[in-house]
């Protein structure tokens, strides 16, 4: 699901490649074969080394749910009800959170483009 200020759009995609490890799916799209959903803090080198770009701009990622299974209600150690505890905060307090969508820096003036939206130029589209 794809999200923007407009709202949520469901996008089916296919493709010959597909995995959920993210290291793999990191140098596939660093590689050129096709677009990755990745978390922010994942492609930070890649992006300051142009290997990378937002594929489409103004659309992000809806985060996940987290679920914590704990194996007795009896009995639950405080650092894991703390541990619970920071985890509800950190979510709620995170709700912004937007997950781009990147892809390959294919071409010279996308490595172009890319590098006047990293140094703040408003004529980058990324």
């Amino acid at each position: 699901m794809l999200c923007s200020d407009d709202g949520e759009e469901i996008v089916d995609v296919r493709g010959p490649i597909s995995s959920d490890e993210m290291e793999f799916v990191l140098r596939a799209a660093i590689a050129g074969a096709g677009v990755a959903a990745l978390p922010s803090q994942l492609v930070h080198e890649p992006l300051m080394r142009l290997e990378l770009e937002v594929a489409l701009p103004g659309y992000h990622l809806r985060g996940a749910d987290l679920h914590v299974v704990l194996p007795s209600a009896a009995f639950v150690p405080t650092r894991v009800m703390l541990l619970r505890d920071h985890l509800v905060r950190a979510g709620r307090a995170d709700t912004s959170a937007r997950e781009p969508i990147y892809r390959h820096s294919r071409t010279p003036a996308d490595r172009a483009r890319s590098r006047r939206a990293l140094a703040g130029d408003s004529n980058g589209s990324v």
